[in-house]
């Protein structure tokens, strides 16, 4: 089930409630009783192996021109 986050108009703190697609969203603060409002996020961005063959060749090529550039500046 989805995690969404709520944060109360009057203390400002913050909540987490698990909630189905189908419940109702609570409607107060459970700590002061102030009206909660939905915290929209941006969602996470996992960066996976993508395509082997075409990160495998550009990850050669990055790593060979920075080996080159250190070796120019004398950091090797």
């Amino acid at each position: 089930m989805p995690i969404y986050d709520f944060r109360c108009e009057k203390c400002q703190m913050e909540h987490e409630y698990v909630l189905g697609m189908n419940e109702p969203r609570p409607q107060t603060c459970d700590f002061c009783g102030g009206k909660l409002h939905r915290i929209f996020q941006a969602a996470p961005v996992l960066f996976g192996p993508g395509f082997p063959g075409n990160d495998l060749k550009k990850r050669d090529k990055y790593t060979r021109e920075s080996l080159e550039n250190e070796k120019k500046h004398g950091l090797r």
